[in-house]
């Protein structure tokens, strides 16, 4: 059925002053505004500034378990040697570590993991042991240090 006016002529519905503004109140239009697009790109930039520094003191700390790990691991093998053979070892060579694996010996005579470098020292001889793990695991200017030594 069609609509008509009295005189005869037909009627067109009601037309919107703006026709832009009309257009974008229509259902199914797709797209986002530039304002939506600059609050998204600000709430992510506040968000991935607040947790960096928490982000990477997390790291650090999961970083130092490797510390811990190979301090105990080598704490743990000095003691069985020194069982074994009535002494301490004096080199990580003597412990059996090499130039392979995980845990590998430097030509200085240091043992290199992942991020810790560590040195064994044997301060009164064969009777005795010291461990020092070094790294920069937040690479700021001051080197993380642990070490772990024999009760003398």
């Amino acid at each position: 059925m069609k609509h008509t006016s009295t005189r005869g002529m037909p009627v067109l519905p009601a037309q919107s002053p703006d026709p832009g503004r009309a257009r974008a109140g229509r259902s199914g239009e797709r797209g986002f505004t530039m304002v939506e697009v600059i609050n998204v790109l600000a709430i992510v930039s506040v968000l991935s500034a607040l947790s960096t520094p928490s982000y990477t003191h997390y790291i650090s700390k999961s970083r130092q378990a490797e510390g811990v790990v190979a301090l105990s691991a080598l704490y743990d093998q000095q003691v069985v040697y020194r069982h074994l053979h009535d002494r301490y070892a004096t080199s990580f060579e003597e412990m059996g570590y090499d130039s392979e694996g995980e845990f590998r010996v430097l030509a200085d005579g240091s043992l290199q993991g992942r991020y810790y470098n560590i040195v064994l020292a044997n301060p009164t001889g064969s009777d005795s042991f010291h461990f020092v793990a070094t790294a920069n695991l937040d690479h700021d200017d001051y080197l993380d240090i642990m070490e772990i030594f024999n009760d003398l």
